[in-house]
């Protein structure tokens, strides 16, 4: 036999007159504890506060048969008398939304599903304050239900996957603009961790994010908001939409130039051209630190450059040939 720990805490449903699906999806994130209830019946205004999760008196105004809610508890997980508990569900719930059919939590945000409001609609929310800062909805030009069947949050980043569209979304904070939709075979799951993303379709595809700078950044001594990104194809993307290219300050991408950065936010580029490959190394500033031309002979054509990387000792180069 085996015997198991105490919980710390201890959440049932908030009142035994409300039959629902509470604590059919539940996300945490240190202190912070999401619970869905996608049957929620409850057709009044929210945020509700209560000192226990107990203290929700909806039996009354169950106006909404099935627009969902969830319910959250944050604060100190070892000292109930310190927790606060909060009822939410969005401003538009309407009977049938299933709000709070999936959840996710990172830091200060909170992602909701509500399954059948227009096929499939993700709310996010930002702690403390409870105010709605975005609503997702899929892209495709014919609706397809199912868009947000599941959802991960980790960091800056939410996935969320459209199974019957065979895609997985991906946002970033703060504004929650659409970063990235991969398409697949099939979507059945999906993860994120600090860093990663994974995929389980017809194989498992785990995918390295791009990195997210949270500190400004100069250009031509103008400053530009965070957040600076380094995209899939190495290019650095300052917040805003502008984009730089290491040399002199440049606001836009070079032709067939490529970029990436270091721990230390050293750029390096890399340029194909006829028959040459240029690299070089800058500081932040734009510093030309390091420059070198490869150039090729006989049958060598047009080089590309694919990628780039470094690392405390070289420079790395993906590229193309063309032959002559």
């Amino acid at each position: 036999s085996k015997t198991y720990p105490n919980p710390m805490t201890q959440y049932s449903n908030y009142t035994t007159a409300e039959s629902g699906n509470f604590g059919e999806v539940l996300a945490v994130d240190g202190p912070t504890v999401i619970i869905g209830d996608n049957l929620n019946d409850y057709g009044g205004a929210t945020p509700i506060v209560s000192t226990s999760m107990t203290g929700f008196s909806l039996r009354d105004n169950k106006t909404k048969t099935d627009s969902g809610a969830v319910f959250i508890a944050y604060g100190d997980p070892s000292n109930l008398s310190a927790k606060s508990y909060i009822m939410l569900k969005p401003a538009d719930a309407a009977s049938g939304d299933r709000f709070g059919s999936q959840v996710a939590t990172s830091e200060s945000f909170i992602a909701v599903t509500a399954a059948y409001k227009n096929n499939g609609t993700v709310y996010i929310y930002k702690l403390p304050g409870w105010g709605q800062v975005a609503k997702l909805t899929s892209d495709a030009s014919t609706p397809v239900s199912g868009f947000g069947s599941s959802l991960s949050m980790a960091g800056d980043y939410l996935a969320v996957s459209s199974p019957n569209e065979k895609a997985v979304y991906l946002y970033m904070a703060p504004s929650w603009n659409l970063f990235k939709k991969l398409t697949f075979s099939s979507v059945q799951n999906i993860s994120l961790s600090r860093g990663w993303l994974a995929v389980v379709a017809d194989l498992t595809y785990i995918y390295k994010l791009p990195r997210l700078w949270t500190t400004d950044f100069t250009v031509d001594n103008v400053q530009i908001s965070s957040p600076i990104v380094v995209n899939s194809a190495g290019d650095l993307i300052l917040g805003g939409g502008r984009i730089i290219t290491a040399s002199g300050g440049k606001t836009t991408i070079g032709t067939g130039e490529r970029l990436t950065t270091d721990a230390d936010k050293n750029i390096y580029t890399a340029t194909g051209g006829s028959s040459t490959l240029s690299i070089a190394k800058y500081s932040e500033s734009g510093t030309s630190m390091f420059t070198k031309q490869l150039s090729g002979s006989g049958s060598i054509g047009t080089v590309e450059a694919k990628a780039v990387t470094a690392d405390a000792n070289y420079i790395y180069v993906a590229g193309r040939v063309e032959a002559n």
